[in-house]
């Protein structure tokens, strides 16, 4: 019993740090990632308009 409190302990640790770093790399990499695909749309119609 005591050896799967631990296992269930480590699990929900390394969920909760999995989602820190995920979190924090789509809060740090969104802004780019925004203006990427604004400037690929505006340079399809520029290339479309000619």
């Amino acid at each position: 019993m005591k050896e799967i409190i631990r296992i269930v302990v480590s699990l929900t640790v390394s969920c909760i740090v999995a989602a820190f770093v995920m979190g924090t790399v789509f809060a740090i990499t969104d802004k780019a990632k925004k203006h990427n695909e604004h400037l690929n749309v505006q340079e399809t119609v520029l290339g479309l308009l000619g």
